[in-house]
């Protein structure tokens, strides 16, 4: 399958991030800090008719707003998975936060002002077309979080290692695949409630409670009492994920899987399984495999992306510009 990479550390720095504009034309963009230069990486690969971007940025601003969408009409949905930093900001009057391992899904018909940390996403450019059954009504911010949602991100990163050896004849099955489970974790057009509302904010709050203690042992009586809810409220807010125990397995997975595919981290296997609350090696790596499809160690080794062009090309801004339009018209 055909990939283009856009490397800024290859170009002057005063120009990188003007050129690297050229490829994105429905978001107004800067940088957050103006005065830090632009390093980004990205890899876009064609996968059928969604573009998939696998990106290390520095903090920008994505402005759609509602005038630029009703000019340009473009009837797009832009999927980001945030691997390391984060995503905040507002999706037509709705704040909104993206953490490590979650999900926003934005439609292009809408405004939004997204506000992104220095760090790694997974992002998708999809047509509406391919992309039936999700209402931009009803969606427009972060996906709910659920086991579909983290299957979907499972599947996305497991997707990204694959990339550099799958060929063109395996891009629609996987495509097929990948529409999927975005239709599968968007909402429904049932309304929600007010009470469901509070069990989502409580889950929220959950997990944020879990993750600053990974490497702990955690119990529903203790995460009560330092949540201050009672049992009963804490087991209808964790029901889609089974319960708090499975939760917490996943929330531990996911920052293991984050922290070996992160190539500045240093520390062992086993040293990362303890530090997200496997002190057990075997139960781990049993654990990893069952949820990934692929061992920790196959994870740390896969092959890396093609080499970026030459330093001192000239050509790359606008290699990346044609290639991004050519990829782009197959939608």
């Amino acid at each position: 399958m055909e990939q283009i990479i856009f490397d800024a550390r290859e170009l002057p720095p005063a120009d990188a991030f003007d050129r690297w504009r050229i490829g994105v034309t429905d978001f107004d963009l800067s940088l957050r800090d103006a005065s830090r230069p632009f390093d980004g990486v990205t890899r876009i690969t064609s996968l059928g008719q969604v573009l998939i971007s696998e990106s290390d940025f520095p903090a920008l601003r994505f402005l759609r707003t509602a005038e630029k969408a009703a000019a340009d009409g473009h009837d797009m949905w832009s999927l980001s998975l945030v691997l390391t930093g984060g995503i905040k900001g507002d999706a037509d009057g709705t704040p909104f936060r993206i953490r490590p391992q979650q999900i926003a899904l934005f439609t292009h018909t809408r405004p939004a002002d997204i506000l992104t940390e220095p760090g790694k996403t997974i992002a998708l450019a999809i047509p509406a077309a391919v992309l039936p059954g999700v209402d931009p009504k009803l969606q427009h911010g972060r996906l709910e979080d659920g086991p579909a949602t983290a299957l979907l991100a499972e599947f996305l990163q497991r997707l990204c290692s694959a990339l550099p050896a799958l060929d063109d004849a395996q891009a629609l099955p996987l495509m097929r695949a990948l529409i999927a489970l975005i239709q599968a974790a968007a909402p429904n057009a049932e309304g929600v409630t007010i009470a469901s509302r509070r069990t989502l904010k409580l889950r929220d709050r959950v997990i944020d409670h879990l993750r600053e203690r990974l490497n702990q042992p955690l119990f529903a009586e203790a995460v009560c009492t330092d949540l201050a809810v009672s049992k009963s409220a804490l087991y209808r807010a964790l029901t889609s994920d089974g319960g708090l125990q499975g939760l917490v397995r996943r929330l531990r997975l996911q920052e293991a899987h984050r922290l070996v595919l992160d190539p500045d981290e240093s520390r062992t296997i086993q040293q990362i399984a303890a530090t997200v609350g496997y002190p057990d090696q075997s139960v781990f790596s049993r654990h990893f495999h069952a949820v990934f499809g692929y061992t920790a160690a196959e994870l740390r080794t896969r092959p890396t992306p093609p080499a970026p062009s030459p330093p001192g090309s000239n050509d790359i801004p606008r290699d990346f510009a044609k290639a991004t339009n050519r990829l782009s018209a197959r939608r």
